[in-house]
């Protein structure tokens, strides 16, 4: 017991000694760290080629047409176009395009939305493309059936 009180002691001495501290004292001569040590999304090189990933393509009967979001892997920045396309045998293209907008980790392409009476019932291929000065993508298709 007695040496169990005195490691007790020893540390609350210790503890008043230095309240707070771990290690060496700071030198309070130097400056304030003006920077934080953490990473910035690599920029894409010009001309790379980007993964583009649909999160979602529906069709929307409230709003009469097809709705989609994407992200752009691997580069975040602004100034790139995100254009959706919808197509099917017998029948025109179907296009719009929303600026893409940078996010944590990504370039979002949100909103997309694709209306009008060119889309007739059926099966209809959507891909999402991106484009801007350093990269260009396009993701894999998927199918919405317009009832």
């Amino acid at each position: 017991m007695a040496a169990t009180s005195s490691a007790a002691a020893a540390l609350s001495s210790a503890a008043q000694a230095s309240p707070g501290a771990y290690g060496t004292p700071v030198d309070p001569g130097l400056p304030n760290p003006t920077s934080v040590a953490t990473d910035s999304p690599a920029p894409a090189p010009t001309g790379a080629t980007v993964d583009v990933v649909v999160t979602y393509a529906d069709w929307d009967a409230t709003t009469a047409s097809i709705e989609a979001g994407a992200f752009v892997q691997g580069i975040v920045e602004s100034g790139g176009t995100c254009t959706v396309t919808a197509s099917r045998p017998g029948a025109a293209a179907v296009t719009a395009s929303v600026p893409g907008e940078p996010d944590a980790g990504s370039t979002t392409c949100p909103g997309l939305l694709l209306s009008g009476g060119g889309l007739g019932s059926g099966s209809w291929s959507v891909v999402v493309d991106y484009s801007s000065a350093t990269a260009q993508g396009r993701s894999t298709a998927t199918t919405v059936v317009v009832p």
